[in-house]
C-alpha cells in the first residue's frame, strides 16, 4: 500500500471518527478537502496502469454488446431464457379455458393511489390519496407480451458507468424521465456509487423474472381449475422455467460474489470517484460519450454534496483499501509503462513511441504524423471496439480513398502480427484494431486533427 493511501485512509479516520454519533457534525469542508486532494493523489498513481483500468473498464468491456467473455456469454443465456419462457407461458395461458379462469380469478382491484411522490433521499409519499379500481392482470399480461417480443436492446447499459441513465433500454425513444426501478432514492440494491452497469444490469433481470415468475403463479393456478390441463405444454413452461431459473442464478454468482468482483466495484469507484473530483480527469479509455461523463460527473458531486449519511464516503474509504489487493505479489517498483509493455499489448507513449510485444516499434512517428493520429485513434478505439473515421483523425472531410491511403502507409510501419489487427470497421471507409481491451494501453496525449 503506498504511503498516499495510507495517508487517505488515516486522514478520513480523523475526520469521521468511530465514535461518531452524529453524521451533521462532520465538516463537509472537511470532507471535499478529503476527496479533492488525499483520495486524488491516492488514485493518480494507479490511473494509468493497465490492471487498474481493467478492473476499473470491466463492467463496459466485459458485460458490453461487443464483448466476448465468459460473462458476456451468461447475460445473453438470461437474456434467451426470459423471452423464451414468456413465450412459452403465453401460449400456455392463450389457450380459452385457461384465459377465461385467468380472468375469473384475477379481476380488477380498488388500489391506494397517492398523488405525488417526493425525490430525496428518503422518498415519501405527498398529497392526498384515494382508491382507483386498476386492472393489475391486463398490466401484467402486458408486460409478458413485452417480454416474449424482447422491447429491449439490450440487458447492459455501458452508458449507467456513471450514474444509471439506460433504463429499461427500449427499442423505441420515449420521454427523459427515467423509470422509478433505476432511481437511486427509491433502489437500496443500486447503492449510491460503484458499478452500476452490472446492477442495473441485474435490476432489469431480476424485475423481468419477478414479472414472469408472478404470471407463472396465476397462470398455475388458472391452469388447476381449467377444463383441460395440456400436460405437453405444461412440461415444455416447466423445462423453460428450469432453465430460466439456473440462467439468472450462474449470472448472478458470476457478478456478485468473490474477491475478485469485489476489487472490481472498488475500482469503479474509485474511478467514479477520480472523474467527478480530479479538475482534469483523463478517461478516454472508458470509451464513454461527453454528454453522458457530463451528466455523470453531476450526479456523482451531487451525491457528495448532498447525502444525508456516511454510506458515499464509506464505499469511497473502502475502495481505498482495496486498492493495494490489486497489487499483491507484483515486483516493488514496477511502474505503470513497464507493466504495459511486458504485457506484451500494444503500447503508446508521448514520445511519441509504440511497442507490440513487448518490443519498440522501429518508426519516426514524429515524420508520419498522420500515421500516428490513426494508430492512436484505433488503440483509444479499441476498448470499445469503436471504428475510426475521417472526423477522428483530418478537421476537414476528405476523398473517399483518404483513410484507404492512411491505412496503407500506417500498415507499413507496423509488424506484420500488428498490422493484421486491423479492419474494416462498421461503417464504409472506417477501420477498427481487432484486440481485446486488455491487450491495449495509451499513455500517450490525443494527437492534433490533421
Amino acid at each position: 500500500m503506498t504511503e498516499h493511501l495510507k495517508l487517505a485512509i488515516r486522514r478520513y479516520e480523523q475526520i469521521v471518527p468511530k465514535s461518531l454519533t452524529n453524521w451533521h457534525d462532520v465538516p463537509r469542508s472537511d470532507l471535499k478537502v478529503w476527496l479533492e486532494n488525499d483520495v486524488c493523489r491516492a488514485i493518480e498513481p494507479y490511473w494509468r496502469r493497465l490492471k487498474f483500468q481493467q478492473n476499473a473498464a470491466w463492467p463496459i468491456t466485459a458485460l458490453g454488446v461487443s464483448a466476448k467473455t465468459p460473462e458476456r456469454g451468461l447475460v445473453e443465456k438470461v437474456d434467451r431464457a426470459l423471452v423464451n419462457y414468456a413465450k412459452v407461458l403465453l401460449r400456455l395461458a392463450e389457450n380459452p379455458p385457461v384465459r377465461d379462469q385467468l380472468l375469473v380469478q384475477n379481476p380488477p382491484r380498488l388500489i391506494r393511489v397517492h398523488s405525488q411522490i417526493e425525490v430525496s433521499p428518503t422518498p415519501r409519499s405527498q398529497g392526498e390519496s384515494h382508491q382507483e379500481r386498476f386492472d393489475t392482470f391486463g398490466l401484467l399480461w402486458n408486460q409478458i407480451k413485452g417480454i416474449s417480443g424482447r422491447f429491449w436492446t439490450d440487458l447492459v447499459c455501458p452508458e449507467d458507468y456513471l450514474h444509471p441513465t439506460g433504463g429499461w433500454m427500449r427499442h423505441e425513444s420515449g420521454d427523459n424521465l427515467q423509470a422509478a426501478e433505476f432511481v437511486l432514492q427509491f433502489n437500496p440494491s443500486l447503492l449510491v456509487i460503484g458499478d452500476f452497469v452490472t446492477r442495473c444490469l441485474m435490476k432489469r433481470v431480476e424485475v423481468l423474472f419477478k414479472e414472469l415468475q408472478d404470471f407463472r403463479g396465476i397462470c398455475l393456478a388458472a391452469l388447476a381449475s381449467a377444463k383441460q390441463r395440456y400436460p405437453a405444454q405444461r412440461k415444455a413452461a416447466e423445462e423453460a422455467w428450469t432453465t430460466l431459473e439456473s440462467a439468472v442464478r450462474n449470472l448472478r454468482s458470476a457478478l456478485s460474489t468473490g474477491e475478485k468482483a469485489r476489487v472490481r466495484d472498488s475500482c469503479v469507484i474509485l474511478a467514479q470517484v477520480y472523474i467527478a473530483v480530479h479538475p482534469a480527469p483523463e478517461f478516454a479509455w472508458l470509451g464513454l460519450r461527453e454528454e453522458v461523463t457530463t451528466h455523470g460527473q453531476a450526479s456523482i458531486r451531487r451525491g457528495f454534496a448532498a447525502s444525508s449519511n456516511a454510506e458515499i464516503f464509506e464505499r469511497a474509504k473502502a475502495a481505498l483499501s482495496d486498492l493495494a489487493l490489486l497489487y499483491e505479489g507484483d515486483p516493488p517498483g514496477l511502474s505503470e509503462r513497464e507493466e504495459a509493455i511486458a504485457g506484451g499489448g500494444l503500447v503508446l507513449t508521448d514520445e511519441p513511441s509504440a511497442f507490440w510485444g513487448g518490443i519498440q516499434i522501429e518508426a519516426d512517428w514524429r515524420k508520419h504524423r498522420v500515421a500516428w493520429a490513426m494508430l492512436y485513434q484505433l488503440a483509444v478505439k479499441a476498448w470499445t471496439s469503436g471504428p475510426v473515421g475521417q472526423h477522428d483523425i483530418y478537421r476537414d472531410v476528405k476523398s473517399g480513398s483518404t483513410m484507404a491511403m492512411a491505412c496503407q502507409r500506417l500498415q507499413i510501419l507496423l509488424p506484420p502480427t500488428l498490422k493484421s489487427k486491423i479492419i474494416p470497421g462498421s461503417e464504409k471507409g472506417t477501420y477498427r484494431l481487432k484486440l481485446y481491451h486488455d491487450q491495449v494501453q495509451v499513455f500517450a496525449s490525443a494527437p492534433v486533427l490533421q
